[in-house]
């Protein structure tokens, strides 16, 4: 009895230290890094319904089936005109979706564009358009301090790099 006392309150006592923070995304930036196998027609960062800052972004695919996908990708806490990297991480999108339970941190991901996107589903991706439709990120229970942060990602399909997206937001505790 003593035993699972202590483990309550081990558990109670780290989520007690987990604060709800706010994102909010005030910016984007999108580059195609090969223009004859992809072009963007519409990227951007602007308020939805809600009020909310909601990420959109239609990508045009110009040659047919993608196999694999491997996202790069970067996540920095940005201070002035520096960047503090915090994490670097590549994973291969396909594998991610056919397993999500293998990899916790590609669930929690995937969880959150789900239902924003049309590349929810395992490879080969035979769509010629990939859309983003009001990716508006709310409050999550995780620890992090205040500030400014920039996540950089870029897509190689089929061996070739695709393009690039950054997106800069706010942490508010």
């Amino acid at each position: 009895m003593e035993r699972k006392f202590w483990i309550f309150f081990l558990i109670f006592g780290v989520l007690k230290e987990l604060q709800c923070i706010k994102i909010r995304l005030h910016k984007t930036v999108c580059n195609s890094l090969d223009e004859s196998a992809c072009r963007f027609d519409s990227c951007e960062v602007k308020p939805n319904k809600q009020n909310i800052p909601s990420f959109s972004a239609d990508i045009k695919l110009l040659n047919g089936s993608i196999d694999t996908l491997v996202f790069q990708s970067e996540f920095y806490h940005v201070f002035g005109k520096n960047q503090l990297l915090m994490a670097n991480r590549s994973f291969d999108f396909c594998e991610m979706i056919t397993n999500k339970r293998k990899n916790s941190v590609a669930k929690f991901f995937i969880d959150i564009i789900a239902t924003y996107t049309t590349i929810n589903h395992s490879c080969p991706f035979k769509e010629d358009e990939i859309f983003i439709r009001n990716l508006a990120v709310k409050k999550f229970a995780l620890p992090g301090p205040e500030g400014n942060y920039l996540f950089k990602m870029k897509a190689v399909a089929n061996k070739k790099s695709l393009f690039r997206l950054d997106l800069y937001m706010k942490v508010i505790n």
